[in-house]
């Protein structure tokens, strides 16, 4: 199944790997997507080093935001004091 377009009107539901869904009718219509393709903020305690770009890391150790402008290159953000 390939990956469908993203609209205003789309639902998206994450949940854990460990859940086990069960279909509440016979229409079998299972869609999704990983989670990792809805570039959600990752929360680490170190600065990162690594990433693919477009991702968005949060340091909570430094209080920095990280966004991968590209593999491994990285633009910062921190809070204004």
């Amino acid at each position: 199944m390939g990956l469908e377009t993203l609209n205003k009107d789309s639902k998206v539901v994450v949940y854990n790997s460990a859940v086990d869904l069960v279909n509440k009718g016979v229409r079998q219509n299972n869609q999704g997507v990983a989670v990792e393709a809805l570039n959600f903020i990752k929360v680490q305690a170190a600065n990162p080093s690594t990433a693919k770009a477009g991702e968005v890391i949060l340091a909570t150790t430094s209080g920095k935001l990280y966004i991968a402008t590209a593999d491994d290159t990285f633009i910062t953000f921190t809070k204004d004091a």
